[in-house]
């Protein structure tokens, strides 16, 4: 009997190393070698506590590429020893939903990693993994495996920075200074965004943030983020646009006030608190306030090529890559409160 190795996720900070069995893929699914998983924030709040989204035991992962290793029957899109990378939102394809383009709020799909809505489906963090055939695309060959595993989360930042974006934006404000906020920051920047104002709370980030380009950084710890972006922005009254890349509840409040008349706040991250505020400031000021959720297949072919074109330096947010034997130790490390890294990719070669 064939087996491999798996992280399975038994609970906040731990991870139990495992061999299962190597099935033959099902009809119309694929067995996937993982070559590269990235850790993702959402990976790491269920590290730190016990989250609804994955209830263990449970194999994490939705940032990952591959090469196929066996084809089920009826496979005809892709076949074995092709290069890949993955769509981890798993749409049942006939909701009102999946049949009018938005698969991303299918309300009967499986999230890779996740327990959410259809239940639990086993992600990326092992050797094999197996994945239906819709959710996979040819990866270039000129797209190596550590950046093929942000094909996902730099999909999840285009779509951020499409979401109510106006060609005549000039201050932009992004609070949040991990991969996704700075990854943003930077699409906005390739676009043509003239000022982007970076929020955080860990210095290391800001510092960054800086280098990549933001026009101002603010240490929200240390610095009044209302009073500094109305200054910066003031010849428009505020900010065009507020981007949420945290779960943290303030930013939502401190967003309604530095925003400009008609400006637009997007929220992307999970706030769980209950907030108290006043419809009516958001009434007062022609405010439009939109979400975002995860990304589009549209998005990640955009995300693909842009790496593929090298449009964004993916290697400033890699700042380190690890081993497969090293994934408890790679969540301990970002989960530090001393913590510089920004992304870590697990190279699943390298045992």
């Amino acid at each position: 009997m064939e087996t491999f190795r798996q992280w399975l996720y038994t609970g906040p900070g731990h991870f139990q190393l495992e061999e299962v069995e190597k099935e033959e893929p099902k009809p119309g699914m694929v067995r996937l070698a993982v070559k590269a998983f990235s850790i993702c924030g959402s990976d790491l709040t269920a590290f730190r506590r016990m989250h609804e989204r994955m209830i263990p035991p449970l194999v994490l992962g939705h940032e990952f590429c591959g090469v196929v290793d066996a084809v089920g029957e009826g496979v005809a899109t892709v076949k074995v020893g092709q290069r890949v990378g993955v769509n981890p939102i798993l749409r049942c394809g006939v909701c009102w939903h999946c049949k009018n383009g938005r698969p991303n709020l299918c309300p009967n799909r499986h999230n890779t990693g996740t327990t959410i809505l259809a239940g639990r489906y086993d992600g990326g963090m092992r050797e094999f993994t197996y994945m239906p055939e819709f959710s996979l695309m040819p990866l270039p060959d000129s797209i190596d495996f550590i950046h093929g595993a942000l094909i996902e989360p730099l999909g999840v930042c285009i779509h951020m920075a499409d979401v109510g974006y106006l060609p005549n934006e000039k201050y932009t404000v992004i609070y949040g200074c991990g991969p996704v906020g700075l990854m943003t920051m930077l699409i906005l920047k390739a676009r043509g965004v003239e000022h982007v104002i970076c929020v955080d709370v860990r210095k290391n980030r800001l510092k960054l943030a800086k280098e990549l380009g933001a026009s101002l950084t603010i240490d929200a710890t240390e610095e009044n983020t209302v009073s500094l972006v109305q200054q910066f922005a003031k010849e428009r009254g505020g900010a065009d646009r507020i981007l949420l890349c945290t779960d943290a509840p303030e930013p939502f409040l401190e967003a309604m006030k530095l925003a400009r008349m008609d400006g637009t706040v997007v929220l992307t991250g999970h706030i769980k608190p209950t907030i108290e505020f006043r419809p009516e400031d958001i009434l007062e000021k022609g405010l439009r306030v939109l979400s975002q959720v995860t990304f589009l297949p549209e998005h990640l072919e955009r995300s693909m090529k842009m790496i593929q074109n090298k449009e964004i330096p993916l290697d400033k947010i890699v700042t380190k890559v690890l081993p497969f034997s090293s994934l408890q130790d790679a969540c301990e490390l970002l989960c530090a409160p001393d913590n510089d890294e920004i992304k870590i990719v697990i190279d699943v070669t390298r045992k």
